[in-house]
């Protein structure tokens, strides 16, 4: 029974969520447009106590969706949007060194009826902790008093985080992303 309880409280420190879904019809058309990717779970191997701050908004209401944007990029495509067809637009910051942190937004427009224009809006702040990468090194070390036997010494060095490293780590942060979006949307309708 503990280890149910410890797992529940740790499930609600890393995931925090803001659902405003005004129109449930919606949710199938924003599931679609999410791009999943099948990924490893070697991304554990890099990053740990990784917090999610998830914002979702499903809505026919640009005005209420432009609150939640918090750039002029964001305000400016949703005013194209009015005047256009269906398009989408995302942009993802990921900032990999001691620490782990950045954004993920998503948005969708879609016009389903004549005036109507579906939003799907999704942003995601995320935190957590880089796991120190090692490399292995071996020297060989002789000793002269003994009759020059040698040995090899194994030991390991610290190093940064390699650039195909951090490509991996952001990838498999965007595709966990969409995964939960895809599940929290779908549960939404159950």
């Amino acid at each position: 029974m503990k280890s149910k309880i410890i797992f529940i409280i740790f499930l609600f420190t890393i995931i925090s969520t803001k659902i405003i879904i005004d129109e449930p019809e919606l949710i199938p058309i924003c599931i679609k447009k999410l791009k999943l990717y099948e990924t490893s779970n070697k991304y554990k191997n890099y990053i740990s106590d990784i917090f999610f701050d998830y914002t979702i908004l499903l809505t026919y209401d640009i005005n209420k969706a432009k609150k939640y944007c918090d750039n002029d990029y964001c305000i400016d495509f949703l005013d194209l949007a009015e005047y256009g067809e269906s398009s989408s637009t995302s942009n993802h910051k990921t900032n990999i060194d001691k620490k782990l942190n950045g954004g993920y937004f998503n948005l969708f427009t879609e016009t389903v009826h004549e005036k109507k224009i579906a939003i799907c809006f999704f942003e995601v702040k995320f935190n957590g902790k880089v796991i120190q990468q090692y490399d292995i090194t071996k020297k060989l070390v002789c000793n002269r008093k003994n009759g020059n036997k040698c040995k090899i010494i194994y030991g390991k060095t610290a190093r940064q985080l390699l650039e195909s490293e951090k490509n991996f780590i952001t990838e498999s942060i965007h595709n966990y992303i969409n995964i939960n979006i895809k599940k929290t949307l779908e549960n939404y309708i159950k």
